[in-house]
């Protein structure tokens, strides 16, 4: 930046913050809330989970004997819209108990078709999805798909990540279930 002109910001700035900080008709205060005020308290609640974004993809998981399971969406692109996101931990999930043996299908909740994709799983312990093993995948198109059928996955504590890509060309997304199986 040019001196001069960065000269002139900082003064600008300057000027700028003494007048928001100053009420010329206010007496200044030096002390803080009165002695008999109630502490603050907090009126928000935090949530370990994301708030959905408007045109954010969604995928169920569904299971015998059980509604279908919304999954947690990590990273996604669709339709030129998008959020990035690494391995989700099974401590940010809600933890689905899956019968041994059961067989589970995946699907895009707006039941769009599945082109390509790549279903993972890694011990919950693996916070960072550093090892998981591939359970099924397709790379190539082919007709799409309403649905994934998996195998039953073994006795233990799981984080399943499927990668999903719309058959319909608009985007991909990663969704995530934390799953025991006893």
């Amino acid at each position: 930046m040019i001196p001069a002109v960065r000269a002139r910001v900082v003064v600008l700035v300057a000027a700028l913050v003494a007048a928001c900080a100053t009420d010329p008709g206010a007496a200044p205060t030096t002390s803080g809330p009165p002695a008999n005020a109630p502490p603050p308290t907090a009126t928000a609640e935090v949530s370990a989970r994301p708030t959905p974004v408007p045109g954010e993809p969604a995928a169920t998981l569904q299971a015998p004997g059980l509604g279908p399971i919304a999954g947690t969406v990590g990273s996604w692109a669709i339709d030129g819209a998008g959020s990035d996101a690494p391995w989700l931990p099974a401590s940010m999930l809600s933890t689905i108990e899956l019968a041994p043996n059961s067989l589970v299908s995946i699907a895009f909740a707006d039941a769009a078709g599945i082109g390509v994709f790549s279903v993972r799983v890694a011990a919950a312990g693996d916070v960072r999805g550093q090892s998981p093993r591939g359970i099924r995948a397709r790379d190539t198109a082919q007709p799409p798909l309403a649905a994934i059928d998996l195998p039953p996955l073994p006795s233990g504590d799981w984080v399943l990540a499927a990668q999903l890509i719309r058959a319909d060309d608009r985007g991909e997304a990663t969704f995530y279930w934390s799953i025991h199986v006893p």
